[in-house]
């Protein structure tokens, strides 16, 4: 293997990786989400006030963590903290 195939092996992985790790946690969520939905063990049923709800706390965490609140200087400290109480939390 020649350096020029690890370069593109290395790009693809850092520009697709992401995406990848993405699939891989939807298919490990999808798993248990079907089985739910096949049994009808719903406790709580999703309709448009509940999906709004996760739609917007997703939205929300996603905005924290990309460190889009750059005029505030407290902006850095607020994904590790977040992360650190996410972690502390399971």
């Amino acid at each position: 293997m020649s350096s020029h195939d690890v370069v593109w092996i290395w790009l693809l992985k850092k520009k697709w990786g992401l995406m990848a790790k993405a699939v891989l946690i939807m298919l490990i969520l999808l798993v248990p989400r079907t089985v739910i939905d096949y049994y009808n063990l719903d406790v709580v049923s999703i309709n448009t006030v509940v999906g709004a709800f996760i739609s917007g706390a997703i939205f929300t965490i996603a905005i924290i963590f990309t460190g889009t609140f750059t005029d505030f200087k407290e902006s850095e400290k607020v994904g590790g903290g977040s992360g650190s109480g996410t972690q502390g939390i399971v």
